[in-house]
């Protein structure tokens, strides 16, 4: 997830409101809770993976998802918010 101060409100507001984990990539230190991804981690959803892949450019915490379906196929590339709004409908 893309680990910016103008991005840190928002994920917080819609983990409340869903009861959903907020999910950093690897080198994120959070001062509130949060899931911290090792690269290459996976979160099974049901018949879904959800595989973390630590992409740092803009900041160090940079995490790319990608949604993949029960055959492997990659569904989705997902970074910042996009990631939150998947994992809040996928209620993680």
């Amino acid at each position: 997830m893309y680990f910016h101060a103008n991005f840190v409100r928002t994920y917080l507001d819609l983990a409340k409101k869903t009861e959903t984990n907020i999910v950093f990539g690897t080198s994120a230190k959070s001062d509130f809770e949060a899931v911290i991804a090792e690269d290459n981690q996976e979160f099974k959803v049901g018949e879904y993976t959800i595989k973390a892949i630590h992409t740092p450019k803009h900041t160090m915490e940079l995490t790319t998802y990608l949604l993949i379906d029960e055959t492997g196929e990659i569904i989705i590339l997902l970074q910042g918010i996009f990631y939150l709004l998947a994992m809040c409908a996928f209620q993680i």
